[in-house]
């Protein structure tokens, strides 16, 4: 009996084991996803990837371009058909979707929206998730129209980046005057150049450092969009006393004041009195190098 019952414990282990996949499931659902993206012609860039935090577990993350010229009813069937697919060591993923389209004023731009795919869609929910797919995709390109000049986005679970060829905090500012990000996603970063005319001919050539990121903001939680008009005039103040190589703003959830970072070119004499001063009065901080 005892050898019986052991064999029969060890044919329920490896039955259960068989169920689960792959040991490294989340790697095993990456391959899978990917060859199933690899044979549609509807995608100009798919990346399917995973993580095996535990044995026969994981997660995965999904990124697609839909190619171009495609109607917004298509892009819809395109993002359903990815979030309907199971494979065989099917886990939760995020799926990023990005998309051409156009700024405001008429610029190529690429647009992003996030979507977090705890498993195959059911068939009884496609309508619902249709409506919840196009709502995003309008959103995602009302969100790149304010971008200036060549714009491009990306978008994950918590976190919203777009970078354009404008000035950061006059993109970020137009962007909460009109439908505020507290609608939109929990952290929201606008980059750019380096504030118009600040820089003297040959700064690039002479440091290396001004060819970091120029003007970068980052945004957080609903009230975020209150604090941007007064860094902005800091900002302006700050520009008008000598040529900035960048500068970056943000308002930290656990951070009780706005803070601003602003980089100079070297070897430039600077009267930054009027910007310190208004800082002080608007309550931000301001640090200088």
């Amino acid at each position: 009996m005892r050898r019986t019952a052991t064999g029969l414990v060890v044919v329920l282990v490896a039955a259960v084991l068989a169920g689960c996949g792959d040991v490294n499931k989340g790697s095993a659902f990456a391959s899978e996803f990917q060859a199933f993206l690899d044979d549609r012609d509807d995608l100009e860039v798919a990346e399917a990837s995973g993580t095996n935090p535990l044995p026969w577990s994981g997660t995965g993350d999904v990124s697609v371009q839909v190619v171009d010229g495609l109607s917004d009813g298509e892009i819809v069937d395109v993002v359903w058909e990815i979030t309907a697919h199971e494979v065989e060591n099917q886990v939760g993923y995020g799926l990023e979707v990005r998309f051409p389209a156009q700024t405001g004023g008429g610029d190529p731009a690429l647009a992003a929206f996030h979507l977090g795919v705890p498993g195959p869609a059911p068939e009884e929910d496609e309508a619902d998730l249709r409506a919840e797919i196009e709502r995003r995709l309008d959103q995602a390109r009302d969100l790149v129209a304010f971008g200036l000049g060549e714009t491009t986005a990306s978008a994950d679970s918590r976190a919203y980046r777009m970078r354009s060829q404008g000035d950061a905090l006059t993109v970020a500012s137009a962007m909460c005057a009109d439908l505020g990000l507290e609608r939109v996603i929990d952290v929201f970063t606008v980059e750019g150049p380096s504030p118009v005319g600040t820089l003297p001919e040959g700064t690039l050539e002479d440091d290396p450092s001004a060819a970091g990121p120029g003007s970068h903001v980052t945004l957080e939680d609903s009230s975020d969009c209150a604090w941007v008009p007064d860094v902005l005039e800091v900002v302006t103040l700050a520009t008008a006393a000598g040529p900035v190589v960048s500068y970056s703003a943000s308002h930290a959830s656990y951070d009780a004041t706005p803070a601003i970072r602003v980089t100079y070119a070297g070897g430039v004499p600077l009267d930054l009195s009027a910007a310190q001063a208004r800082a002080v009065e608007l309550g931000l901080e301001l640090t200088v190098s």
